[in-house]
């Protein structure tokens, strides 16, 4: 019998406003001491991080890192389309590609050179977004990267109009931020936008990011010392309502957002280049939890995640960090109805040997089944056969003498099923 280990963590914290979690968010070791503004992980072990003089890449989960090219005067934007093509726009080179994910760059276009960020709806149709102070510029591709069309060239009338971050559903509708705090909405691709809202620019704010998960449900974010902005909507840009954060937050220039899905995001920032935060919705936006790292005081500058579990984030001076449990240590059961739906993560790590952990959700309570299959689809094991409480659950498996090869885990309740696959490499 293969040893298995079923644990179900204590819950540490209510997810209040008022009632900050436990960080559990690991500092790990980077090698360069150089600021880091982008990070990018598409899989535990394949990841790119673009700092102040380099791009970064590792594929054994961080624990090494390698220089794959240098940066040069102002980066722009990163964009990982599968494990070995990668996508970068700097102001001296303009866009430039990796197809082998190593050292072997080429220059796509070195005209187009005031890219500040790429959004891509599948790996052959992306965006590019940028512009010059009072004119934004979008830039599409239909190759995978491969050539760029500009097809939208406009003049906005206001200083620090060039869209910094653009956000696709799908082939026709995306929304846009600008520097100047505004909000913009295209209905044809990209080729025509129009404009939603300035809630930021009154407040003489910049929106440095913007998400869209759902074509109703989305999420702009940005801010400067002394000035937060959380704006949402959840009826595709009619409306934009300011989202609350704690009071010690107020003051925070929220650089990045990384929603997994309309219910359950991150937002990383700092205060004027100083102080680091981190906070995490599990209600879409009502209300946000404090998961800063304790004793932080460099700002972060970007975060990835995996799923609703495994993330990274990085910022100043080298500052690299992960997370296995979503940030903040505990199953979050019966609890606010902070569960809203079964959910079944990918098994980390992937490849393993000899064991690996997996994380499901359960929002009510249900009689659960979870078992392990070969290729061939013979049942292996069964990891789980009973009722469980509404919560986050955890179960570590443990290959023993099984043979390396693609192997499948499947859990099944109330209707609901999900199969993901796993490959034990000895």
């Amino acid at each position: 019998m293969k040893a298995i280990k079923i644990v179900k963590w204590a819950m540490l914290f209510i997810c209040l406003i008022s009632i900050p979690g436990q960080s559990q968010w690991i500092k790990k070791s980077f090698p360069y001491n150089e600021d880091l503004y982008i990070v990018r992980f598409i899989t535990p072990e394949i990841g790119w991080i673009v700092g102040s003089d380099h791009i970064f890449n590792t594929t054994d989960s961080g624990k090494t890192w390698s220089i794959k090219d240098t940066v040069y005067n102002f980066w722009k934007g990163l964009y990982v389309i599968d494990d070995t093509t990668v996508l970068f726009a700097d102001y001296n080179r303009g866009i430039r590609r990796t197809n082998d994910g190593e050292n072997s760059w080429t220059t796509i276009d070195s005209t187009i050179n005031d890219i500040n960020s790429f959004n891509f709806v599948n790996s052959k149709l992306g965006f590019g977004a940028g512009g010059f102070i009072d004119t934004a510029n979008v830039y599409r591709t239909v190759d995978g990267g491969k050539n760029w069309e500009r097809i939208t060239h406009r003049y906005i009338y206001s200083y620090g109009s060039d869209f910094t971050k653009v956000s696709f559903i799908d082939s026709l509708k995306g929304w846009a931020v600008t520097y100047g705090g505004m909000i913009f909405h295209s209905t044809d691709g990209g080729y025509n936008w129009i404009f939603q809202d300035s809630t930021a620019k009154s407040n003489f704010a910049p929106l440095r990011d913007i998400q869209f998960t759902t074509q109703d449900s989305g999420w702009a974010v940005g801010g400067i010392a002394g000035s937060s902005i959380i704006l949402r909507t959840t009826d595709g840009g009619a409306a934009w309502l300011s989202s609350s954060v704690p009071v010690s937050f107020t003051a925070c220039s929220f650089r990045e957002i990384f929603m997994i899905d309309s219910k359950v995001g991150w937002l990383v920032g700092s205060y004027n280049g100083g102080p680091s935060y981190i906070v995490k919705t599990t209600n879409g936006g009502d209300t946000w939890v404090d998961e800063t790292p304790e004793n932080e005081y460099i700002g972060f500058e970007s975060i990835s995640m995996l799923d609703k579990f495994h993330g990274y984030m990085v910022g100043f001076e080298g500052k690299f960090y992960e997370t296995t449990n979503g940030g903040v240590t505990g199953i979050i059961e019966n609890k606010k109805n902070i569960v809203y739906q079964f959910s079944l993560c990918q098994n980390y790590p992937n490849p393993f040997n000899p064991s690996t952990t997996i994380n499901y959700s359960v929002p009510k309570k249900s009689f659960i089944s979870l078992k392990v299959y070969d290729i061939l689809g013979k049942e292996i094991i069964t990891l789980v056969s009973e009722v469980k409480s509404p919560g986050n659950y955890t179960v570590e498996f443990s290959a023993g003498s099984l043979p390396s090869g693609i192997y499948f885990y499947k859990i099944a309740a109330n209707g609901y099923a999900e199969a993901k696959k796993m490959v034990i490499l000895k």
